[in-house]
């Protein structure tokens, strides 16, 4: 086995910190999609009610 100990810790801390900057971006991800999901949502509520209120003035 090649390479002290100490690079195989250091190697591995690297490792944490990469997946840590993932899961960090990964959670941002999935808030943005969440709350875009949500404005998405009602804005169609929105759009649905503004078409019924035009064809109920059509009628």
């Amino acid at each position: 086995m090649s390479g002290s100990l100490g690079e195989v810790v250091a190697q591995l801390r690297g490792a944490i910190d990469t997946l840590h900057s993932a899961a960090v971006v990964a959670r941002r991800a999935q808030a943005d999609a969440e709350q875009a999901n949500a404005h998405y949502t009602q804005a169609a509520q929105g759009s649905s009610e503004a078409a019924r209120r035009y064809i109920s003035v059509l009628g």
